[in-house]
């Protein structure tokens, strides 16, 4: 596990670490910038809670990232990037500024989503789910965590990590 309360403010990869957004029990997700490219929008950087201490591991990381790169949908989370930062494996995704599913139940103090609301929620979660499929992909950690919203309402599925490619 590493040590990172205190990266706020530093770079990994091209990117610089803006603010904590979360902190799970496989990773903690930044905030960050493009160093170079500042108008662009801001992204989210998973550092995962894990060096990568010979070259097995690395190739592991490498092809479950490349994988991940492939599943391209409207409504699965896209990963810009990925890399590895002092031993440290690092994904970046699309920042999702709408929050997570947990967010908005809570938000709801207590009352259910309406059920448009509902149905269109898990209308595009399915069709993410299949594309994955179709792609021989297995998500194995689907929560209200993972469900986020863009800032336009969008919905995406998040946190592959803990994937499985099917053989």
């Amino acid at each position: 596990m590493i040590e990172d309360d205190n990266l706020v403010g530093h770079h990994i990869g091209n990117y610089r670490l803006k603010g904590v957004i979360a902190r799970g029990a496989y990773g903690s997700v930044y905030l960050g910038q493009h160093w170079l490219f500042r108008d662009e929008l801001a992204v989210a950087i998973k550092l995962l809670n894990t060096r990568l201490g010979n070259k097995k591991q690395q190739e592991q990381f490498t092809r479950e990232a490349s994988l991940l790169r492939k599943l391209k949908h409207r409504s699965i989370l896209p990963l810009i990037d990925a890399g590895v930062h002092r031993g440290i494996p690092y994904l970046v995704t699309l920042y999702a500024a709408g929050g997570s599913l947990r967010d908005l139940l809570e938000r709801q103090q207590g009352q259910p989503l309406s059920l448009e609301q509902a149905l269109w929620i898990l209308l595009q979660l399915g069709e993410a789910l299949e594309h994955a499929h179709n792609q021989h992909v297995v998500h194995r950690d689907l929560k209200p965590e993972n469900i986020l919203f863009g800032a336009r309402g969008e919905i995406f599925l998040a946190d592959f990590g803990l994937a499985v490619a099917l053989e």
